[in-house]
């Protein structure tokens, strides 16, 4: 009886640790879709949440999602923003267009 109970504790431990576990590194660049320069300082976020990361200089960039995400929104000043599909594993090439005045 007691080994049936410390199984049933030790299997439940181990799925509850693998729920919270779930996430994936979504990697990618950010470039100028004009002049195909690198873009730092971009904005990286996962809508309705807290997470979030901005583009290195060289428009390189690395956040850890969970799996459930659906989309990644890409913002940075005198740009449009973006919305882009997050289901997929990558790597992400975000072009990001200029405003029109």
């Amino acid at each position: 009886m007691k080994q049936n109970l410390l199984f049933v504790l030790s299997c439940m431990l181990l799925l509850s640790s693998s729920a919270f576990a779930q996430t994936k590194l979504v990697k990618g660049t950010v470039t100028d879709s004009a002049t195909n320069t690198a873009l730092g300082g971009v904005s990286v976020t996962v809508p309705g949440t807290s997470l979030g990361t901005m583009s290195d200089d060289d428009g390189q960039f690395s956040l850890n999602i969970p799996i459930t995400v659906q989309s990644l929104s890409f913002s940075l000043v005198d740009y449009q923003p973006q919305t882009v599909d997050a289901s997929g594993n990558g790597p992400f090439i975000i072009l990001m267009k200029t405003v029109s005045k």
